[in-house]
């Protein structure tokens, strides 16, 4: 199934799923040519630092 990718590069991209013995399941993202996804957002540093920014203004919301 072909979604758009979850970090919101707004890429088309399918997510191919692995099981693991131990229960893990692992989707690697593919691009709809078959590589692999590698999505513009993650290897942008800007993307993860605010990100990374909310998740810590969300931590000192809730802790108070």
């Amino acid at each position: 199934m072909t979604i758009q990718c979850r970090t919101s590069c707004g890429e088309q991209i399918d997510y191919e799923r692995f099981d693991f013995p131990d229960g893990y399941i692992y989707f690697l993202p593919r691009n709809i040519d078959g590589t692999i996804h590698n999505c513009s957002n993650i290897s942008d540093k800007g993307y993860l630092d605010k990100h990374f920014q909310k998740i810590d203004e969300k931590v000192d919301e809730m802790s108070g």
